[in-house]
């Protein structure tokens, strides 16, 4: 069994044989910050740094979103990336194949040398990209969202025809069960309910994430790729079967 977890129940839009037995386990919920910033601060920003298709869904549903698609971003990961093209926005730079925020950061470095960044993130954040780059650029900072858990997630619920009651058990992962991570929260959430069994596969999707697991457990790093870590959940699991 592979389990994607992740703070939304939105199905994974990739090939449908790819994705058979491959389960979403909504771990995490987001409540949404409403933006706020004055007009004449927004006309100086040269660009908008995103890390996360949260953070975009942020801008879209804020009062400045016309503005903000006319400014070019910079997408951390590969579904902010492809989530601002698809409303019509402009990538400037964007973090496909490096694995850490700190190697994307210094790659960025030159060309936004003196510029004016616009930093919208999550109120916890992985990686801290105004430490990182302000050394080198003018960086404003605001806060778009944040997570918190859903308790929900590891039960099974049902109703008691005899009483009417609702009833939930804790859901039990079987032996060799593979598990994607995609932030270091989902896996210290996931910890909280369950002792990790050393049958059990962690895959990250980059270094902060694979840097959270012990040493002593079966781990992976799909370094920022998520069709990558879905490929290799499916061919441990398919070794399994043999």
């Amino acid at each position: 069994m592979i389990y994607v977890l992740k703070s939304d129940d939105k199905k994974i839009s990739y090939d449908r044989e790819l994705m058979e037995g491959v389960h979403i386990l909504q771990i995490l919920n987001i409540k949404y910050i409403p933006l706020i910033i004055k007009q004449d601060t927004l006309n100086t920003i040269d660009y908008v740094l995103v890390t996360s298709k949260h953070a975009i869904k942020a801008i879209l549903n804020s009062d400045y979103a016309t503005t903000f698609l006319q400014k070019p971003i910079i997408a951390i990961g590969e579904s902010s990336k492809q989530e601002w093209i698809k409303s019509g926005g402009i990538v400037a730079m964007s973090q496909n194949k490096l694995s850490s925020g700190e190697k994307f950061a210094d790659s960025i470095k030159d060309s936004i040398r003196g510029k004016h960044i616009l930093y919208i993130h999550g109120k916890e954040i992985a990686t801290n990209f105004k430490l990182l780059l302000s050394d080198i650029c003018n960086i404003t900072e605001l806060i778009a969202y944040e997570s918190y858990e859903n308790k929900k997630a590891f039960f099974n619920h049902s109703l008691n025809c005899k009483d009417s009651k609702h009833m939930e058990s804790k859901i039990n992962f079987k032996d060799g069960t593979i598990f994607i991570f995609g932030s270091p929260k989902n896996y210290d959430i996931f910890t909280k309910y369950y002792t990790w069994n050393e049958t059990w596969y962690a895959i990250s999707l980059g270094d902060t994430t694979y840097n959270k697991f012990p040493k002593n457990i079966n781990k992976f790093n799909a370094n920022g790729n998520f069709l990558c870590a879905i490929k290799l959940a499916k061919s441990i699991d398919n070794k399994g079967l043999q």
